[in-house]
């Protein structure tokens, strides 16, 4: 539509919006061809990204939650 106010023609607009939504499918089929290669080490890999998110949670959050003094309101419930 945004190339149709612009003045383009119904065919090629159409075209251009066709040709926009082309890199969708050919990179669905790149990351499942990688998804397929990576398998055997796919386990270590998500291990790895666990454990980072583990330590972004003890490092940042946990002392950020502490930070207002109610540190001792979780063993109270």
């Amino acid at each position: 539509m945004p190339l149709r106010r612009e003045g383009m023609t119904r065919l090629k607009s159409f075209w251009y919006g066709q040709l926009s939504g082309i890199v969708e499918p050919i990179a669905g089929v790149i990351g499942a061809v990688a998804v397929i290669l990576a398998q055997p080490i796919l386990p270590y890999a998500l291990a790895f990204t666990a454990s980072a998110m583990i330590f972004v949670v003890v490092e940042e959050v946990v002392p950020e939650s502490q930070r207002g003094g109610n540190t001792d309101y979780l063993f109270f419930i």
